[in-house]
């Protein structure tokens, strides 16, 4: 066990070089769609988008390679795939994998690299298909969206769904988010 304190210690091995590879790696749209799709692997984008826990990957390699990471994950879940290719956003793992991102948007502070991401991936892949998307496996994606930490991205989804003919957005979320509130 280190003596360091666990911040400091995480901030010399992403320092080190580490962590610059593994935005890297995860900043290629063909490596992003692959990791997206499996299971313990997901989880490690999900991170690195997030910047790191409290955002020290982010403090280590700079706002502008996590942005890079954001903009692999848009181009790897651009439609429509090829016939053949996983659809991240309605694989298994990828769905959930997207959902907690965009839901850890609402847990930190304004401007974090979540929020960041929310509003490049509503622009890149979510706007304009909220009410086809809203029955499909990816619904739980647009669901997180409508209770993300992005106030203008909630209020545009929000519109969407009611477009699409959804009365109540938030109502819709909830449902889909926590299933126990059906009850």
């Amino acid at each position: 066990m280190s003596k360091k304190d666990h911040k400091t210690r995480l901030k010399e091995i992403w320092g080190g070089g580490l962590g610059k590879a593994l935005v890297l790696h995860c900043s290629s749209a063909q490596a992003a769609k692959s990791l997206l799709s499996t299971q313990h692997a997901a989880d490690v984008v999900v991170d690195v988008a997030r910047g790191g826990t409290g955002g020290l990957l982010e403090e280590v390699v700079g706002v502008e390679l996590i942005n890079k990471v954001h903009a692999a994950i848009v181009e790897a879940c651009m439609p429509p795939p090829s016939q053949g290719e996983v659809d991240v956003l309605q694989d298994y793992f990828g769905s959930r994998a997207l959902k907690r991102l965009v839901l850890s948007s609402a847990e930190s502070a304004r401007g974090n690299a979540a929020s960041r991401f929310v509003e490049v991936f509503w622009l890149g892949v979510l706007k304009g298909r909220c009410g086809d998307l809203r029955e499909t496996h990816a619904a739980k994606i647009v669901a997180a969206v409508c209770c993300s930490g992005t106030a203008k991205v909630k209020k545009a989804a929000g519109a969407e769904l009611r477009r699409a003919g959804v009365a109540n957005p938030e109502e819709w979320a909830s449902t889909l988010l926590h299933p126990q509130s059906k009850r």
